[in-house]
């Protein structure tokens, strides 16, 4: 094997032949200080001979030499690959106790696949992305949906609900299929499906995409179409192979994406604007309306459709992006809205499950007695009556209610709301916690100092009764 060059006595090499000295009268000087180059070397090192040479001259990393694998290290790469396929892999020392190769080694093959680490993240629906965003779905209406009667009445104890009153269910509804779809800016006009026709993936795309994709969307969105994502439940026409196929087509000639089967968020009303609003609202609207043909609704549904104003559509989808992330925290569990409060045209709803988690409940301490105290530290006007709380109230409600004022101020101050939007309870509970960190600098665990939350409240602008209003409340909170 031959000897290896060092770095100096090339060094040496370039000096010589920078002196004008050939290359048999440089060989001969080296082998004067015991250095052995052949001629053909030295010839190499002056005229940059090599791919190291040439990497290092230009400035370059220089190569690797690559090591031939044998058969051995073959299978050893193939059950790594295998093993990194997988939707949770095992760690890289739990790999090289199965392959039994060093976990190094695993390492250097996991990175010569062309692999790296990626975390499984949560795609939001952030910033402005929502306005682009288009989401259709359909729904049974009725005929019998106009002129609606309500199922709940006033009576007095032991008075009896006369049987005229009684709503009574007919199985021979005149029911008619429609389909809706919404964007981010206004909506779009709703698609009647006839009777006796199957929804398949051909009448989805001919009736229905189609129309979106060459009509509706470039008038709403124009040279912005490849912002455009369309989303839709899981339908099987939806998640077709014709419908993929389609929307792989429409994404090379459009730049529009519809989202794909294994992507669309789980089935819930919790997470579909048109099950949470748009056919709620329809529905509702019907029911004051005195239509006897399906001619009838079919124009009473156009014509209050229309009336969703452009102002109505980003409140919903605001709404939606709160929704989609109170799913991905609560781990997928449904959400509820169940109750509702008033108070100064801010309104807040929240489910009876948020409930506050005051220790001396279970203390032998009265929940009127919890709630009193909790009043006392909470920056109400000196008009607010607390008799209009109930004490049950005062143990079930957020932070937001017992402290309307400020507590919006301050969420409105980073941006967390805006007056007069409506937010569930869970999203709340949310916002405490998000002031509380943003104010605190904490991560969600340790104690929290009152001079250091006070300063952070002054830093923020807000007075020092307000930051200690704030931070005994969360006190009696945690």
């Amino acid at each position: 094997m031959p000897q290896k060059l060092q770095p100096e006595w090339e060094g040496r090499v370039l000096a010589l032949s920078d002196l004008n000295y050939s290359t048999r009268e440089v060989r001969k000087l080296l082998l004067t200080q015991n250095i052995v180059i052949s001629q053909k070397t030295i010839n190499n090192i002056v005229n940059c001979v090599g791919k190291r040479r040439r990497a290092k001259s230009a400035g370059q990393k220089s190569p690797t030499k690559r090591q031939r694998l044998n058969d051995a290290n073959r299978k050893a790469v193939k059950k790594i690959d295998l093993l990194t396929r997988k939707e949770n892999p095992p760690f890289q020392k739990q790999i090289a106790n199965i392959v039994g190769i060093p976990r190094t080694s695993v390492q250097r093959i996991i990175k010569r696949l062309g692999k790296r680490i990626a975390f499984k993240t949560t795609k939001y629906l952030a910033g402005d992305k929502a306005e682009y965003v288009v989401t259709l779905d359909e729904a049974m209406f009725y005929v019998q949906n106009c002129n609606g009667k309500r199922k709940v009445c006033y009576v007095k104890r032991g008075e009896k609900i006369p049987e005229n009153w009684v709503v009574q269910k007919d199985n021979f509804l005149k029911k008619h299929m429609v389909v809706a779809a919404m964007t981010g800016r206004e909506v779009i006009p709703l698609f009647q499906v006839p009777k006796k026709v199957k929804v398949n993936a051909d009448w989805y795309i001919d009736k229905v995409l189609r129309p979106l994709v060459n009509i509706h969307l470039p008038r709403i969105y124009g040279h912005e179409l490849h912002k455009v994502v369309i989303h839709h439940d899981k339908a099987s026409s939806h998640t077709s192979h014709k419908t993929a196929i389609y929307a792989a087509d429409i994404k090379r000639s459009k730049g529009i994406t519809i989202i794909p089967g294994s992507e669309i968020p789980v089935k819930s009303s919790d997470i579909s604007p048109l099950d949470f609003f748009g056919f709620g609202y329809l529905k509702q609207r019907l029911s004051r309306r005195r239509a006897r043909t399906w001619k009838g609704v079919w124009k009473v549904l156009n014509k209050e459709w229309k009336k969703v104003t452009p102002e109505l559509c980003t409140k919903v989808f605001k709404a939606w992006k709160r929704r989609l992330r109170l799913v991905a925290k609560s781990d997928g569990r449904h959400i509820e809205n169940n109750r509702t409060f008033i108070v100064e045209n801010v309104k807040v709803k929240f489910g009876f499950q948020m409930h506050l988690p005051v220790s001396g409940m279970h203390s032998g301490v009265s929940k009127l007695e919890l709630g009193l105290n909790v009043s006392h530290h909470l920056p109400l006007e000196e008009d607010t009556c607390l008799a209009n709380f109930q004490a049950r109230d005062w143990i079930r409600m957020p932070f937001q209610l017992n402290s309307i004022r400020e507590a919006m101020k301050i969420a409105a101050k980073f941006g967390l709301v805006t007056v007069g939007e409506t937010i569930t309870g869970a999203t709340a509970v949310l916002i405490l916690n998000d002031i509380v960190t943003k104010l605190a600098h904490l991560g969600g665990e340790g104690e929290v100092r009152m001079e250091d939350f006070l300063n952070a409240a002054a830093r923020c602008g807000f007075s020092r009764e307000v930051g200690l209003a704030l931070y005994n409340v969360m006190g009696l909170l945690t």
